[in-house]
């Protein structure tokens, strides 16, 4: 058997400014390169459905691995914890991009210390950019219409994502 090399490379850069005497907020910058990336995003609906190959065999169903799809991606982050007199508050503001197919999600989390043991979490993404590129994701219609006719009932989305929203608990024991 051949063994295959494949590159991936990871770059980043943090910076941390104090603007108080108890108060700072740090800026991340980060680059991913992935050469088992795809360059589009129009092989997406298949490696999410598990189609076959052009040989006949089955694809295999780990082809669709969020977050190594694209060649290119990049991310920037904001973190203010802590801000004036919030001492139970900490703040992210984040943006992942994959690059190569255009599709963008921005993200706000805050975290709120409520108790000793207990944080409350909340947050809102945005999904924006090319519609069915990754963090956009949309089966094209006739696609999903096909999946439909073949297996019954279509589990997969045709409408790309705007806003997610969530809460979560998180205890320390």
């Amino acid at each position: 058997s051949t063994k295959a090399f494949t590159s991936q490379l990871v770059a980043g850069a943090t910076w941390s400014h104090k603007y108080s005497d108890e108060d700072s907020f740090t800026l991340g910058a980060e680059y991913f390169y992935n050469s088992l990336g795809y360059d589009r995003s129009t092989v997406y609906p298949f490696l999410l459905l598990g189609a076959p190959r052009l040989d006949g065999t089955q694809q295999d169903p780990a082809a669709y691995r969020s977050l190594y799809l694209g060649r290119h991606y990049a991310a920037a982050s904001l973190t203010v914890p802590r801000p004036g007199s919030w001492n139970d508050l900490t703040v992210d503001l984040t943006t992942l991009a994959n690059l190569s197919d255009r599709s963008w999600l921005t993200r706000l989390d805050c975290a709120v210390l409520a108790l000793t043991y207990l944080t409350v979490e909340a947050w809102a993404g945005v999904h924006y950019g090319q519609r069915g590129g990754e963090l956009r994701l949309a089966l094209p219609t006739d696609l999903a219409n096909l999946v439909e006719a073949a297996y019954g009932a279509s589990t997969y989305p045709t409408g790309a994502p705007v806003v997610d929203v969530g809460v979560a608990l998180r205890m320390a024991l």
